[in-house]
């Protein structure tokens, strides 16, 4: 039974849910000309029948209008929604009992609705009033045109309002005996045969619209379903390379701070007296740890720039001057692969990050070096209107179209599958892509497999003369010399034994007096006066006291070497001289030391390097 009743109100199924909700929606409009229609009758019926006859039929008519308002709100507090397309519902079983419960609500409204006007030709029959009469009868077919154009859209409506109408219509002109019958059964007749082809017409039209609407609503979903892929997929793949980047950063962290012991070591027994026969291996060994320190700069820099820590700041700079510089940096390694090394330079400024640029050009220069075996490099400009783009051609084995999008790819390399780190690690042109798009240059290639290729950036022209550029300070001496270093007392603090032992190796090679701590507290007993009856000074000639600090930036169980050189600071009463070390490369380490006006360098530190930045800071 209950088939066959879904059979009849529930279809098309695909259909029903915008069909019912449609006509929920005419409601409010056709209650109000309901409205309206019942009381021009009640004003023309008025004075003619007795007036309690005309108000109870009113009445019913308003109390009629008044059920069909709580069923509206009642629905409208339950809505029917549409049922999403390809996505399975749970809880299909529920959603079929609400479309039937929605649908017989409904046919009791329509069906209410119907019966107030075929009525009043019962009540109101009167042969001697004929004009009456025929004005019931056309109120009546009122009645039966809106609910023509009101429940087209579902014909189970339609058929609620126009059984009770036509219905009682034709039953009570077959009762009355009056001279008009005949012509008032023929209009009645007539009146049913219109509406039921209009509706016919019209729920067709409807069916077809709404077939537009669900198609639509189908790619609608598909589209979401689509998006919500791609966002899904575009997360995953920001979480992967965040967790890369973290993955990079904490590796990097990690191995720096036997890489940084390493450095120091290598560096102090370069500087040592040995045997001829130890020298070339002392020179592989400090090659080894200089090109790993190289590996760990070039992946940190991949880290920083998918962690958005890159900070561009750009200002006039001489492109001729730095491509000088750069090519005078890079022509020992030319000689060394007998290649030549030009440059066509002119006198431009251009607006960007020094560092920046720097880095870019001289990894482009260092590629083309590296896989050219004969010929040349040649780096060059050109002016492009308010731009110039900046060239590097080579002569070497060249790209196929096939493999040009792939080359600023990580870790990609051609012509290297046996992993030669002669060639490289595959992060350099990676790293300019980054570098590139972090500052809005547009970068480009063209190549021909055997002939060269040529990689260029193009950069903006400065509407402003360059800044010069403060000359550099003098690089320090040779180990030999004393200098402001030699019996200078250094404090060094690191929560790793094997750094302190290397650097108080390497300090004490320079002629200072170095004591080395690792967790504060041992490093403010160094620091601390001796008290008179005190034992515990490790200095038996007197008070020790550090005229300079060199400290991890963080040290353990959380605690932080710049609190600790505020602290030493503020036990010594003096703004004692101090270096943080670290190999933590992120931008807020770095904010934290700027913040302080604290000198910092990270892990690993060349001996050479550290040796000229204590200079730099008791010069100054």
């Amino acid at each position: 039974m209950q088939s066959l009743t879904d059979r009849f109100l529930l279809q098309p199924p695909s259909q029903i849910t915008y069909r019912l909700n449609l006509l929920l929606a005419a409601w409010p409009s056709v209650l109000l000309s309901h409205l309206s229609v019942s009381l021009l009758l009640v004003v023309a019926l008025w004075g003619r029948f007795p007036t309690s006859w005309v108000l109870g039929w009113f009445g019913s008519v308003v109390a009629i209008c008044g059920m069909r308002l709580l069923i509206y709100r009642y629905l409208k507090l339950r809505p029917l929604s549409h049922e999403p397309h390809g996505v399975p519902r749970a809880q299909d079983e529920g959603m079929a009992a609400r479309k039937r419960h929605w649908a017989w609500l409904l046919m009791l409204g329509q069906f209410a609705q119907a019966l107030p006007m075929p009525l009043a030709i019962g009540i109101f029959s009167d042969p001697a009033q004929p004009v009456i009469m025929f004005l019931i009868v056309s109120f009546t077919a009122l009645v039966l045109a809106g609910g023509m154009f009101t429940s087209a859209q579902w014909i189970p409506g339609f058929a609620a309002i126009a059984a009770p109408t036509v219905g009682i219509t034709l039953v009570s002109l077959f009762v009355l005996d009056i001279q008009e019958q005949a012509i008032l059964i023929g209009q009645s007749l007539l009146m049913l045969g219109f509406a039921v082809t209009i509706v016919r017409k019209q729920s067709g039209m409807v069916g077809r619209l709404l077939d537009l609407q669900l198609e639509k609503d189908r790619l609608v979903d598909s589209l979401q379903v689509e998006k919500s892929t791609a966002i899904a997929a575009r997360e995953a793949a920001e979480e992967a390379g965040q967790s890369k980047s973290r993955f990079f950063a904490a590796a990097s962290h990690d191995l720096r701070q036997p890489l940084h012991a390493l450095t120091l070591l290598v560096g102090q027994l370069r500087n040592e007296a040995r045997p001829a026969t130890q020298a070339p291996l002392v020179e592989q060994v400090s090659a080894s740890a200089a090109s790993l320190s190289a590996l760990f700069d070039d992946l940190l820099s991949l880290s920083q720039l998918d962690r958005g820590d890159l900070s561009v700041k750009p200002r006039p700079v001489r492109l001729g001057v730095l491509l000088n510089k750069l090519a005078a940096q890079m022509r020992p390694l030319a000689q060394q692969r007998g290649l030549r090394l030009r440059v066509h330079a002119r006198a431009l400024t251009v607006h960007a990050d020094p560092l920046i640029l720097t880095r870019v050009l001289s990894n482009l220069l260092a590629n083309a070096l590296v896989y050219t075996r004969q010929g040349g490099v040649l780096m060059g400009m050109r002016l492009r209107g308010e731009a110039v783009r900046i060239e590097v051609w080579d002569t070497g084995i060249g790209i196929a179209p096939q493999e040009q999008g792939r080359v600023f790819e990580e870790f990609y390399q051609l012509h290297n599958p046996e992993r030669d780190q002669a060639k490289g690690l595959g992060i350099g042109l990676a790293t300019v892509r980054r570098l590139t798009d972090a500052c809005a240059w547009p970068l480009g290639l063209r190549s021909r497999p055997g002939q060269g290729s040529c990689f260029f950036v193009t950069v903006p022209l400065a509407h402003a003369p360059p800044v010069e550029e403060p000359a550099a300070p003098q690089a320090f001496g040779g180990s030999d010399e004393p200098g402001v270093l030699y019996g200078l007392r250094v404090l060094v603090v690191d929560d790793q034994k094997s750094i302190c032992n290397a650097m108080l190796s390497v300090l004490g090679q320079w002629g200072c007096d170095a004591r080395a701590a690792t967790t504060p507290a041992e490093a403010l007993r160094h620091a601390r006066p001796r008290q008179d009856g005190d034992t515990s000074s490790h200095d038996s000639e007197g008070d020790w006291q550090p005229e300079l600090i060199i400290s991890d930036l963080w040290l353990t169980a959380g605690a932080s070497g710049l609190d600790l050189v505020l602290q030493l600071r503020g036990l010594l009463g003096r703004a004692l001289p101090a270096l943080l070390v670290s190999g933590d490369t992120s931008a807020h380490a770095l904010q934290l030391a700027a913040h302080h006006q604290l000198a910092l360098l990270h892990k690993p530190v060349p001996p050479d390097v550290l040796r000229d930045k204590l200079h730099e800071m008791l010069v100054d």
